[in-house]
């Protein structure tokens, strides 16, 4: 059977002039395909590499569970690798919680931002022109950066641990948000379903322990800077806090919300750690993806998020 590298890695018919990066680090690069621009980003960088003689080992993630098996080849197949994550937000949350599963916090890391989300690059300063540059060095700087641990404790079920760097929310997504503005203004019948979803749509229920029980539309948490474009946080990934948006009322109010977050900085409550327990099924995302399932999780169903420190590295521009 052909491993990840044999079948993926292309480039290897191209004679390599390095085995080794100028750090002295293997070169690896996962990428995206179904990211907006990944197949082109990584063209762009497999030609960098030939230009300047650096032996790639290249990976495509073509489809959903890939990504464990590809980050276990990568520590097989080196001990010393530099790695080159390719794609969005989605992309780079899921291979930021192997590395943090797998303790791996000291690795030379460039999230190279191709997707529709580019927060987390953009956080991280991996979004700059020229980023590739940073494989040429002999000496390569790393940053580490904070996560979100996400522990999820189902009725009579043990403990889930799941991780996110840049955002988790529970409810309406930003995405859905922006679709229903966009339709709000310009006819009746948008503003028809406007007023028909707001009135059918479920609210989210949550008892804090020292708050009681909160209705709301969506539960933000937000460790980035901007949110799908909207939340204009202050937090940063390295700052050991977060923002917390707890957006009253009907499905609209992330949009509402939204609207004026890009007028002035919006600004939620600084934590580093909340609990509370669902009063109904909701379905939650950590950096847009669903990482607990397709299904909602369950009504009574506890929730805890904080601070995990330093666990994220990434090459410093």
């Amino acid at each position: 059977m052909q491993t990840y590298l044999e079948r993926y890695s292309g480039i290897e018919r191209f004679p390599p002039v390095k085995e080794k990066l100028p750090c002295g680090k293997d070169l690896f690069i996962v990428f995206n395909r179904r990211s907006h621009g990944g197949c082109k980003k990584t063209e762009e960088l497999i030609r960098f590499c030939k230009l300047h003689g650096l032996k790639t080992n290249l990976f495509d993630i073509r489809k959903s569970g890939d990504l464990e098996g590809i980050i276990q080849e990568i520590f097989t197949t080196s001990e010393n690798p530099f790695l080159v994550i390719i794609g969005g937000d989605g992309t780079h949350s899921s291979v930021a919680s192997e590395l943090i599963k797998a303790g791996k916090n000291d690795l030379p890391v460039i999230f190279a931002a191709a997707g529709s989300g580019q927060d987390l690059a953009r956080a991280m300063g991996n979004n700059r022109p020229g980023i590739e540059q940073v494989l040429l060095k002999e000496q390569v700087d790393i940053e580490k950066f904070d996560a979100l641990r996400v522990v999820v404790t189902r009725p009579n079920q043990a403990e889930e641990v799941q991780y996110a760097i840049g955002h988790v929310s529970f409810g309406i997504t930003a995405k859905s948000a922006a679709k229903i503005n966009a339709i709000r203004p310009k006819t009746i019948v948008g503003n028809i379903f406007i007023s028909l979803k707001s009135i059918t749509s479920d609210k989210i229920r949550v008892d804090l322990p020292k708050e009681g029980r909160r209705d709301c539309s969506d539960l933000i948490i937000v460790n980035s800077k901007t949110f799908g474009r909207y939340l204009h946080s202050s937090s940063h990934p390295q700052d050991g806090r977060y923002e917390t948006y707890l957006l009253e009322g009907n499905p609209l109010a992330l949009s509402n919300f939204a609207a004026l977050s890009l007028v002035r900085p919006a600004r939620g409550d600084r934590r580093s750690e909340i609990e509370f327990t669902l009063l109904d099924p909701v379905k939650p995302q950590l950096d847009g993806e669903q990482k607990f399932g397709i299904e909602p999780l369950p009504a009574r169903t506890q929730i805890k998020v904080e601070i995990a420190k330093g666990v994220v590295p990434a090459v410093k521009p």
